[in-house]
């Protein structure tokens, strides 16, 4: 079977904020227009392989640790992992480092920090790939900064009690595949 070609015949911005270009497209499937102002959201940094940002899973004690964050296109709370954007000239496992420190005051040390892969969260409206790290020693910081906007609480969860929040719709899926890629890891190499 023949695969049909795709393109992008007008990619129109509509609105911007410092982080996201937000765009309006046509698409043609064999030189027919298939779909108009098909939505696409671009994040304005990123790396060579598309890594626009991280999200670390803490890990103490057998337990992982998660964020309750208010998300506004929800109207609700979700519980995540502490990530963000990765700031120009800065690699994934920095960026990593930085938002564990801001976000829930842990301190680790880039040896410590593991690799689980990347990933598209939302590939058919985001273009940015978010890496994946699990931070496998950290220490408290000193002093954390204020929370960011909708963080209320950070804590730490064993797999069962994840397993629950997961089968409530509680837990973001970019938590759910980070611990299911450092279970997959660790169980091979054990």
């Amino acid at each position: 079977m023949k695969e049909s070609r795709y393109e992008i015949s007008k990619h129109r911005l509509v609105c911007e904020n410092s982080r996201f270009s937000v765009f309006l497209d046509t698409v043609e499937m064999d030189g027919e227009i298939v779909v108009e102002d098909y939505m696409s959201v671009s994040p304005k940094t990123w790396n060579d392989g598309q890594i626009t940002g991280v999200i670390t899973l803490p890990v103490m004690n057998g337990k992982y640790g998660l964020l309750k964050i208010y998300r506004p296109p929800i109207q609700d709370f979700s519980w995540e992992l502490p990530g963000g954007f990765i700031e120009p000239n800065e690699t994934p496992a920095l960026s990593a480092k930085r938002e564990l420190e801001e976000e829930v005051g842990l301190i680790c040390e880039e040896r410590n920090l593991v690799h689980l892969g990347s990933f598209y969260p939302v590939p058919g409206l985001v273009s940015g790939k978010l890496c994946i790290f699990s931070a496998e020693k950290c220490e408290p910081a000193l002093q954390t900064e204020k929370p960011e906007f909708g963080i209320t609480r950070f804590e730490w969860f064993s797999e069962e009690e994840i397993e629950d929040l997961i089968g409530k719709g509680l837990v973001d899926m970019a938590a759910a595949l980070a611990i299911h890629r450092r279970t997959k890891l660790f169980s091979k190499s054990s």
